[in-house]
């Protein structure tokens, strides 16, 4: 019998969250149902094919909607932490999520919270960047925004996409951020640190001219005489006997 792989999300039919199939429990007791046609679904956790949800009416044709499924778990992670890692400004912490918040009652975002103070907001990514409109409304009004790309992530492990939610960097786009009034942290520490090495050449270079000189003082540092100098001198030392 054929069977999909491919289902590795699913929707928990008491909570309503979406459940990664790592975080499920097996069999009929994950109590999920398909995200698309909202039959239950068999959570298969053995030892010699992935692990996958299955339509327990064995329907191979539904895909679970594993994009939407993704795009909700995005969200789910989002809203149960409040530090994210993101470009340029390392980790940063938030509070106050709110999910599918309508700005400009026009604007829905993913998620909504709060950073420094200001309103930030997280947009999840499985298929298509930000509309248009959205867009221009973060980077004109220097709206904080994080976009964070998830294509394809719903192929991978819960780790693994937590970790791209969370912590990776180069998977997020920064929108709407004002490079002016937020200071580069990763150039501060790349100044910080050429500055620190010309400061410890010029204490080495001092350190070796006064070692020079106290050596210098104490040693000696003249060259061998030549024997033309070494008569020139008497000769001086006699003509100036001569004269006294």
């Amino acid at each position: 019998m054929a069977k999909n792989h491919k289902i590795k999300l699913a929707k928990h039919k008491q909570t309503g969250e979406i459940i990664h199939i790592d975080k499920a429990n097996k069999g009929l007791l994950c109590n999920c149902e398909c995200e698309k046609c909202h039959n239950n679904l068999i959570a298969h956790q053995g030892k010699k094919e992935p692990w996958h949800f299955q339509h327990e009416n064995n329907d191979i044709s539904c895909n679970g909607s594993q994009e939407t499924a993704l795009h909700k778990l995005g969200k789910q992670i989002l809203m149960g932490h409040n530090g994210i890692n993101i470009p340029v400004h390392g980790m940063i912490n938030y509070t106050d999520q709110i999910e599918e918040k309508v700005i400009e009652n026009r604007l829905r975002v993913d998620v909504a919270a709060t950073y420094e103070n200001q309103d930030i907001y997280f947009e999840i990514k499985v298929s298509h960047s930000n509309e248009e409109a959205k867009n221009e409304y973060f980077a004109k009004g220097h709206h904080k925004c994080v976009e964070i790309d998830l294509i394809d992530a719903y192929k991978s492990s819960y780790e693994n996409i937590e970790y791209l939610v969370l912590k990776k960097t180069t998977n997020k786009e920064l929108i709407g951020w004002n490079s002016e009034t937020i200071p580069d942290r990763h150039k501060d520490s790349r100044l910080n640190w050429f500055e620190t090495i010309i400061y410890i050449a010029s204490v080495m270079y001092v350190i070796y001219r006064i070692g020079t000189s106290i050596y210098n003082l104490i040693c000696g540092n003249k060259k061998p005489m030549s024997k033309q100098q070494y008569m020139r001198n008497k000769a001086k030392q006699f003509r100036l006997f001569n004269v006294l």
